[in-house]
């Protein structure tokens, strides 16, 4: 029963962090003010729900008589006999997304420490889908193989839109006399 529970607790991570992810990528190029409340809104919700489902997930694999991972590799990369590398991988990530959370909690006083370490997000990522596909019975199935690649996806066209989206401050549009100079 444990095992199904850390599987189904890193999976639904696995989503919301995603979802958060992609959101907090592609926050800057939504221009509607009540759009770009409701995706921060979103962003904020999953990437909380994301580490709460990540703190089962690592509690559960520690109390699991069959994978032994100690409590100090829930925060000390390396220090699981099981899967070292692997488990470091998933508790480095771990280890950063407490960073972000913590920055993100005092992001109105310090703006350019919640930026800086929020550049942090893209190789929690990737950790994570990494963690995702090299730990476990089920890594090489057809369906984590899918589902690692839908989020891989998601991701990706976030980062393509963020990159194709048009600059400026947000709630703006160009006023309708520079649209054709604009074409």
């Amino acid at each position: 029963m444990t095992w199904e529970l850390i599987r189904i607790t890193g999976l639904m991570a696995l989503a919301l962090l995603t979802v958060s992810t992609a959101l907090g990528i592609l926050g800057p190029t939504i221009r509607r003010p009540t759009g770009r409340l409701t995706s921060v809104s979103v962003h904020l919700t999953a990437g909380v729900g994301g580490i709460a489902l990540v703190i089962a997930h690592v509690f559960l694999a520690v109390i699991d008589s069959w994978v032994a991972v100690p409590w100090s590799a829930a925060i000390i990369p390396g220090t699981s006999a099981w899967e070292p590398l692997w488990v470091a991988v998933g508790t480095l990530a771990f280890d950063l997304m407490i960073v972000l959370a913590a920055t993100s909690a005092v992001r109105t006083h310090a703006p350019g420490v919640w930026w800086r370490a929020h550049i942090l997000a893209y190789p929690v990522y990737a950790l994570v889908w990494l963690h995702t596909l090299t730990i476990g019975t089920d890594r090489g199935t057809p369906l984590m193989i899918g589902l690692a690649a839908l989020s891989a996806a998601m991701v990706t066209a976030a980062v393509v839109l963020r990159l194709m989206a048009p600059r400026g401050p947000v709630g703006t549009r160009p006023r309708p006399e520079l649209e054709e100079t604009l074409v």
